[in-house]
């Protein structure tokens, strides 16, 4: 019995700390650098080791246009900037479960900021924390019809038994 017992409360204990050990940026907190989606993408695939030397676990403020909204088998959710136009990559925000009300509010090609740490790059540069710092409303947006399925990406508290 004690076998079982001490496995089970070792994963208990890192899944409490993968989702509750992840720092958020601070609304006040200010950023050591200011620039876009699609030049903080290019840089890193310019040369990526000097990019992930500069911008790894500092604070980074990023503004771009939402290509959609994604969230994993844990739960984590990230919101996608577009990086580069004639790819899939970008910048991934991944960001903490109070924003999914913020979140659900966006639309493709929506122009937001967002502020987060550096955590390198994969397929898509990496943000991690991060919170949304300014969307426009809805209705400033020129394509409304273009709005994110919310539902279909971010699902309801009965889908996955909540956030």
């Amino acid at each position: 019995m004690r076998f079982i017992a001490i496995p089970i409360l070792l994963l208990i204990v890192i899944l409490f700390f993968r989702t509750t050990g992840q720092q958020t940026v601070e609304l006040e907190q200010k950023p050591e650098f200011r620039t876009s989606a699609t030049s903080l993408y290019q840089t890193f695939r310019s040369d990526h080791a000097v990019a992930d030397k500069k911008y790894r676990d500092k604070v980074i403020q990023v503004s771009g246009q939402v290509t959609r909204i994604e969230q994993d088998d844990s739960g984590q959710v990230a919101l996608i900037l577009q990086g580069d136009p004639s790819r899939l990559s970008g910048v991934e925000c991944l960001v903490h479960r109070s924003q999914i009300p913020d979140l659900r509010q966006l639309q493709h090609g929506q122009r937001v900021i967002v502020k987060g740490y550096g955590a390198g790059k994969k397929v898509h540069v990496r943000l991690k924390g991060c919170l949304l710092v300014h969307a426009p409303p809805a209705s400033a947006v020129e394509t409304s019809a273009s709005r994110l399925s919310a539902e279909r990406v971010i699902p309801d508290r009965t889908s996955y038994g909540g956030f």
